[in-house]
C-alpha cells in the first residue's frame, strides 16, 4: 500500500502488471481513500527578455534608399543614423 500511496493506483499498477481495478478496491477495503498527494513544486526558468528588432528603410527624396535592420538599439542611435542619411546629398 506504501507505493500506492506514494505513486496512486494507476502508475502501482501499470508498473507491477496488476489489474487496475483490483488493486483499487484493496486499497478501498484496506483504509479507504487515498490521501491527497500535495502538488510539488515546479520552478520556471524567468523568461529571456528579448532585444529591441526593428527595420527601417529610408529614402532621401534623390533617389538613394538604405535599408537599416538594428538589434539592441537605442532611440538616439536611431535618430543619428538618419539625420545623417537625410543631410548627405
Amino acid at each position: 500500500m506504501q507505493l500506492v500511496a506514494s505513486h496512486g493506483v494507476s502508475r502501482t499498477a501499470t508498473v507491477l502488471g496488476l489489474h487496475y481495478q483490483r488493486l483499487q478496491k484493496q486499497v478501498e477495503s484496506a483504509g479507504g481513500q487515498l490521501p491527497a498527494r500535495a502538488p510539488a513544486f515546479v520552478e520556471l526558468p524567468a523568461p529571456a527578455l528579448l532585444g529591441k528588432h526593428c527595420l527601417f528603410e529610408f529614402a532621401n527624396g534623390a533617389g538613394a534608399t538604405m535599408r537599416v535592420q538594428l538589434t539592441g538599439y537605442d532611440v538616439a542611435d536611431v535618430e543619428a543614423l538618419s539625420r545623417g542619411f537625410w543631410s548627405a546629398r
